[in-house]
């Protein structure tokens, strides 16, 4: 399946569509817990490490992204809204090992919806931004390219799952 992306900088939103062949379930599970994040949320060749995860309202997810090299990029997403196994919102940025927010990086409040198909979940995920520039910025470092590839090791761990 395709990774589908429409850039509304009108409106300074990413909206991301993707369908996977899993339970509603087990797609929710892969989103919200660390164990399973950490197995497909970095692009290829990067490992996700997770030092701290509460999904909850007010709850966060402190993270890093290792590079083959052994540099971490921290993350920091904070969780605002969650209707179980069906949406959750929350606000991400990258941060230092402090959780110090980086504010030459955009902060983005993601939107995450859940919609049971027939044979697949579906996940639309809302990007709001507070700029363009800043929407250009996260497109320019590989969003795209990044996100598609994270989906896809989600598909690969799907397959090992079944």
């Amino acid at each position: 399946m395709k990774t589908n992306y429409n850039i509304n900088k009108e409106a300074k939103q990413i909206i991301v569509e993707r369908s996977f062949s899993a339970s509603k379930d087990l797609v929710w599970d892969a989103y919200t817990k660390s164990e399973i994040l950490e197995q497909w949320w970095a692009p290829n060749p990067y490992k996700t490490i997770t030092k701290e995860m509460n999904f909850s309202e007010g709850g966060h997810w402190f993270y890093y992204m290792l590079s083959p090299a052994g540099e971490k990029h921290w993350c920091l997403v904070n969780y605002i809204n969650i209707k179980p196994q069906d949406f959750f919102s929350a606000k991400d940025g990258f941060c230092d090992e402090n959780k110090t927010v980086n504010t030459s990086f955009p902060s983005t409040y993601w939107e995450n919806n859940f919609l049971e198909e027939q044979d697949y979940t579906k996940v639309i995920t809302t990007l709001n931004f507070q700029s363009v520039e800043a929407l250009e910025q996260l497109v320019s470092m590989g969003f795209k390219e990044g996100f598609a590839m994270a989906h896809e090791n989600l598909d690969q761990l799907f397959l090992k799952m079944k």
